[in-house]
């Protein structure tokens, strides 16, 4: 079974420079190319650029997950509000540009500038069970529905409540409520808390293996239960 995980980009970056990217600078391909240039000494792979809660906490669980079954148990793509839709070893220099900052309708048009959609639909072809670890603002981006996507597949969004009315109420979509009162009773802030359940499942999956990843596959609804044992008020 081929594994994907969908994250966002975050403010917080491991290099930083005054001469970073702009929303405009990604506007013009070869004006982004110039400025790449400039800016190359700083570049990263994505993974490594990203220092927000949530990405940090998810890398620990990727980390741990590979050095237990190999680089190819789980891919990472992340949602850029710049870049647009982006592989984790993708180079990257620093840049100022986040959905969250942006009005709904300034996110529809900037995520379909990106291609967001659509390279989502063609990247998840490959995959079997998709999780996305998204905001409000970054769901919006992917304009779901996504087109041609089989009912085999399992894309299954942790989300905040307000945002359920952007995932569709039918397979191959499972919408699971992750909030406030989530954080509070697993005791991580409400900011980084995806990526620190991300991190409790790979827990769980080194302990009692791949089989996790299959019975979520079978059923989503599985996930939320599996680390309810890590809630401090149960």
């Amino acid at each position: 079974m081929n594994i994907l995980v969908v994250s966002s980009c975050t403010s917080k970056k491991a290099v930083n420079s005054k001469y970073k990217l702009l929303k405009e600078d990604f506007l013009d391909s070869v004006v982004l190319e110039k400025r790449e240039k400039e800016l190359s000494k700083k570049s990263l792979p994505a993974i490594e650029m990203y220092k927000g809660m949530q990405h940090i906490q998810l890398v620990k669980g990727l980390s741990s997950l590979r050095a237990k079954y190999g680089n190819c148990i789980v891919d990472l793509k992340i949602i850029s509000a710049g870049y647009g839709l982006i592989d984790e070893a993708k180079k990257i220099v620093p840049y100022e540009v986040t959905f969250n900052s942006m009005k709904s309708k300034e996110i529809d048009e900037w995520s379909s500038f990106l291609n967001i959609k659509r390279n989502l639909e063609i990247v998840i072809k490959d995959y079997d069970l998709i999780i996305f670890l998204l905001g409000d603002r970054y769901l919006r981006s992917l304009q779901l529905p996504l087109s041609n996507i089989s009912k085999k597949k399992r894309l299954i969004f942790l989300a905040s409540k307000s945002s359920s009315k952007k995932i569709p109420n039918e397979k191959p979509y499972y919408f699971l409520e992750v909030g406030q009162d989530d954080a509070s009773s697993f005791g991580y802030g409400l900011v980084g808390l995806k990526g620190y359940l991300f991190n409790l499942l790979a827990k769980e999956i080194e302990k009692q293996g791949k089989i996790v990843f299959e019975d979520i596959y079978q059923n989503p609804n599985l996930l939320l239960d599996i680390l309810y044992k890590y809630r401090k008020d149960k």
